[in-house]
């Protein structure tokens, strides 16, 4: 990575929620550090989670982007048993821009459901 002369992103978080487990592994707070040190490698950390209260105050020198996947109330509710509610993962994002963190939102899965053009969608 120290030799590369374009910037490397690992991707983290396609297989396996990145900040689920934080609070329990720390894997963020060893990681993101790491990252914020190197002059062109960044961690690209995907979730659905609200776990990132860990994370916050990091030295992360805008080399680590937390990324949500992000459905509707109904959606969520149907197909993400167990991952938190569309206004947490909101509220979670909030605190990660806040903190500075370079923020990405990601609409995934797209699931058609009956109804969706009249489907809640709070900002």
């Amino acid at each position: 990575m120290q030799s590369s002369k374009t910037p490397i992103m690992f991707n983290s978080g396609e297989l396996a929620d990145s900040l689920a487990l934080e609070h329990l592994t720390r894997a963020g707070r060893e990681f993101i550090p790491w990252f914020g040190k190197r002059k062109n490698g960044y961690l690209f950390m995907l979730t659905k989670s609200d776990n990132v209260n860990g994370i916050l105050d990091l030295p992360h020198n805008g080399h680590t982007v937390v990324a949500w996947s992000m459905n509707n109330e109904a959606v969520s509710g149907k197909f993400e048993v167990g991952a938190p509610p569309f206004r947490r993962r909101l509220e979670a994002a909030r605190k990660v821009e806040q903190a500075e963190y370079p923020l990405r939102i990601r609409l995934d899965p797209i699931v058609p459901i009956e109804g969706w053009k009249e489907a809640d969608v709070p900002a």
